[in-house]
């Protein structure tokens, strides 16, 4: 990715991670229907579905200019062996309408190729439409509806996608 570094994110990164995640305050008040609270970059750094340890967790920023663009959260082998899960893909409002997503998916796609991953899953919100129809253009199928998920004051349906293409 020309002009932008992947880099793995630590403890160390917490602070740069929160300061990403408040100006990406619309995202956070549409999934929780509150404002990034204090303990967010920790939450990010270290949820973890169950039966999962953090050594299968992936925590990374996309950079431009030293500066965190893209967050991006996977878990390796959820829910079970050979299938990866994208938890988190957020994309800072500055960035987001320039094709910076496809090309960060198609980058994860590369290396997942790599490691032999056969799908690759992800849970989108309902209410987050324009989210639906990126991982639509990206060829991510609904394959499950889960109902009454909380995040923070919200509640919503979640609705699981997956991908199993050719770039796999």
């Amino acid at each position: 990715m020309p002009g932008y570094l992947i880099k793995t994110l630590t403890f160390d990164d917490e602070r740069d991670i929160q300061s990403f995640l408040e100006e990406c305050e619309e995202y956070n008040m549409m999934e929780s229907g509150r404002l990034p609270q204090p303990e967010d970059a920790r939450f990010f750094l270290t949820d973890i579905p169950p039966q999962k340890d953090l050594s299968d967790k992936y925590c990374l920023a996309v950079e431009k200019d030293a500066r965190i663009v893209a967050l991006i959260d996977l878990v390796k082998n959820y829910p079970t062996s050979g299938i990866w899960w994208i938890g988190l893909l957020l994309i800072h409002p500055d960035y987001q309408g320039i094709g910076l997503g496809t090309t960060i998916v198609n980058a994860i796609f590369s290396w997942f190729s790599k490691e032999g991953v056969q799908k690759v899953r992800l849970g989108v919100l309902e209410e987050n439409e324009k989210g639906f129809r990126f991982w639509q253009k990206m060829g991510f199928q609904e394959i499950d509806r889960k109902f009454n998920r909380s995040f923070g004051i919200k509640t919503h349906t979640v609705i699981v996608m997956e991908y199993s293409g050719s770039k796999l």
